[in-house]
């Protein structure tokens, strides 16, 4: 019997709902994932796993710089990620949203790949 606790499974998005990846944190370290989420289907079981986007908000000091990426997976493990999308925030821009279009994925997920020393919040929503 596998050991449930040790195991983190991801919240799964529905259409119309919407998931947290990062919310309002201050990123530490480059590499920094999000929240994953799964992609569900409708509760009805039609529907292709695709239909989503993904807004974020940054802040900063200006002339601070931040790359954040979307990723996505169709099996829920790190190695099996990879980046679809990739943005620089600089220190004057502060949203941005992702919109795939025509991307299936079961999984997604934002990666901070790099970013300056100085604080920083990152907002990342995931929206089916």
């Amino acid at each position: 019997m596998p050991a449930y606790k040790t195991l983190t499974i991801p919240t799964a998005l529905y259409p119309g709902d919407i998931g947290l990846s990062f919310n309002a944190e201050v990123v530490g370290v480059d590499g920094t994932a999000g929240e994953r989420f799964a992609l569900s289907q409708s509760p009805t079981g039609i529907g292709a796993l695709s239909g989503f986007s993904c807004e974020l908000q940054w802040s900063a000091a200006p002339a601070n710089t931040c790359v954040v990426a979307l990723q996505v997976s169709d099996n829920d493990s790190d190695s099996s990620f990879v980046t679809t999308l990739s943005h620089t925030f600089n220190g004057t821009e502060v949203t941005f949203r992702f919109d795939p279009a025509g991307l299936t994925a079961a999984f997604a997920r934002v990666l901070v790949v790099t970013h300056d020393s100085n604080g920083k919040s990152l907002t990342a929503r995931i929206m089916r």
